[in-house]
């Protein structure tokens, strides 16, 4: 069995993927990366009904969001990214990103 949720921000869904049967396992993942510069998150209340009884449990799942991507050959930086444009030129402050010969690198 499947569902999705939309994340509301930013696009796409949460897919949850589980069998609905027994103790079966969960399976959740995002359907589009999240690129709106900031970290999202849901929270899913999961509940069984049948053998020891009635349980419900709530998950809080997070997708923190992309610093930087190209698309159309045009790279877009994005409000995780610690960096400013002054005068023409970009200063990078993040220290999970560096240049290093004209190249930028996110870790």
């Amino acid at each position: 069995m499947e569902r999705l949720i939309a994340w509301g921000t930013g696009g796409g869904n949460l897919r949850i993927t589980y069998t609905g049967e027994g103790s079966g396992t969960v399976r959740l993942e995002s359907d589009t990366e999240n690129l709106t510069g900031y970290p999202r998150s849901l929270t899913v209340t999961f509940r069984t009904t049948g053998g020891t009884g009635e349980k419900t449990r709530r998950l809080t799942v997070s997708q923190p969001s992309r610093k930087a991507y190209v698309s159309g050959g045009t790279l877009f930086v994005t409000h995780a990214l610690d960096a400013s444009v002054s005068g023409g030129t970009l200063s990078i402050e993040d220290a999970e990103c560096k240049v290093s010969d004209n190249v930028l690198l996110i870790e």
